[in-house]
């Protein structure tokens, strides 16, 4: 499986209220790719490739909620933030916790072929005083 790391600020979506959402763009098929027409709306917008399973509620629960994307340009990918202790090895082992549980959770309720892990991490963790406050989301592309 390969991975993938994305950043985003979430400062200013915190700033407004608003749950931070990251849009993955789906790769043009190898035909389309280098085509000075790429970027516009063409057939090769219509084909873009990629499956995609995303968790679209937090991983502390008990049942994760999944998307599936299959067609348009974007695969919306909702970050949620985490209350972690106040040490790097608390800040490790929920990341590791939370993926392994991803995984688990989409295995068992669909069970494709995952090629590739897209995570998409906040910039910053915020600092809590007691804790820290980390923000990620992920999308697993699947086979076609």
């Amino acid at each position: 499986m390969q991975f993938h790391v994305e950043w985003l600020d979430v400062n200013p979506y915190i700033s407004q209220g608003m749950q931070p959402t990251f849009l993955l763009e789906r790769p043009l098929p190898p035909s389309a790719q280098g085509s000075p027409k790429g970027n516009l709306f063409n057939v090769a917008e219509v084909a873009r490739l990629g499956k995609w399973y995303v968790p679209v509620s937090p991983l502390n629960l008990e049942t994760i909620e999944w998307s599936f994307t299959n067609s348009g340009q974007h695969v919306r990918v909702p970050i949620f933030a985490y209350r972690t202790g106040r040490n790097c090895t608390y800040v490790w082992g929920t990341g590791l916790e939370f993926g392994a549980r991803a995984l688990d959770s989409l295995k068992t309720n669909h069970n494709p072929v995952v090629e590739s892990c897209t995570l998409v991490l906040g910039r910053e963790c915020h600092d809590l005083g007691d804790a820290y406050r980390c923000y990620v989301g992920m999308a697993f592309k699947v086979k076609e």
